[in-house]
């Protein structure tokens, strides 16, 4: 089933129409109708967003994957969604990881007929700092996956830390303050509005 198609249901289990829903979006109907069609696909974002409005996990709206191999291991756009949470383009991971631009990009259409191979399932699993459960598509919320790109994020940040002298120490932490207070940076709910 397509994200089009999991969204409609959702919505209609919800009792809304598609206006109602844009307008909870604060986007047209017309775009909700082209996602519901398969004429479009949402960004994993948008989706995030739709999964809030509709009082559902965003799980629920990610597609089925598509298997025609049940010996190989499924995949969906999962590797997607964590190289986007990630902020990494395709070229980015592949670069990373060592893993082609081309393999991620068939790994990335949950509709294909491509299946990843244990290898480069065990690198990104690794690089994403994930079970390879997760990754293949089983049930993980949207709050697993912010917690795991956060503990990525800090592992990093903690062998960048480590690496600098007290001055620069001290210039981190004046710069994380200073970006702490731009709009731009700041979670949704703590951002002030004029």
């Amino acid at each position: 089933m397509t994200s089009g198609e999991r969204i409609r249901l959702a919505r209609e289990r919800a009792g809304l129409t598609q206006k109602e829903l844009g307008e909870k979006l604060n986007i047209s109907y017309q775009n909700i109708t082209k996602w519901e069609n398969c004429a479009r696909t949402p960004r994993f974002e948008t989706l995030e967003r739709i999964a809030n409005a509709l009082g559902i996990k965003l799980d629920e709206l990610l597609p089925t994957n598509i298997a025609s191999d049940e010996s190989q291991p499924q995949r969906s756009n999962k590797i997607r969604i964590y190289r986007k949470k990630c902020g990494l383009s395709r070229k980015e991971l592949s670069a990373k990881t060592n893993i082609p631009d081309s393999d991620i990009e068939a790994y990335e259409r949950p509709s294909n007929g491509v299946f990843i191979t244990q290898e480069h399932l065990e690198t990104l699993s690794s690089f994403f700092n994930i079970g390879q459960d997760e990754l293949l598509g089983m049930e993980v919320t949207a709050e697993q996956m912010e917690k795991k790109f956060s503990e990525n994020l800090f592992q990093e940040l903690k062998a960048i830390w480590t690496r600098l002298n007290p001055l620069g120490k001290q210039t981190a932490v004046e710069r994380i303050r200073e970006l702490s207070e731009v709009n731009r940076y700041k979670k949704d709910k703590d951002k002030t509005t004029f």
